[in-house]
């Protein structure tokens, strides 16, 4: 594979927003359509966009389980006697909040 186009070195993304520019000057890059001169624009490397998808499927993921932490909150019986429950679903919050945020 010819990496001359490349930019730069292969680097993992820092955060969800250099996730998405990386991402996106990607897809400019995939679906560009014109002649190839100064206004091409530069292909990440294979590898940084390996690691950007990666990190959007494992954010996918935690999406997915932060949505099902609150939506537990929220159809739940928070009358009184239900104590339990509501402590349960609260922590259940915390930790995908946590895991969300890179914690254990």
């Amino acid at each position: 594979m010819n990496l001359e186009n490349c930019t730069g070195y292969p680097e993992m993304p820092k955060d969800s927003s250099e996730c998405v520019k990386l991402l996106r000057q990607f897809n400019e890059w995939r679906r560009f359509d014109g002649e190839i001169d100064e206004e091409y624009p530069e292909m990440p490397h294979p590898k940084s966009i390996g690691f950007a998808i990666d990190m959007a499927i494992r954010l996918i993921e935690q999406h997915g389980e932060l949505l099902a932490a609150l939506e537990s909150l929220v159809d739940m019986d928070v009358s009184y006697g239900r104590g339990k429950k509501v402590e349960d679903a609260v922590e259940n919050a915390k930790s995908a909040i946590a895991s969300a945020k890179g914690g254990a």
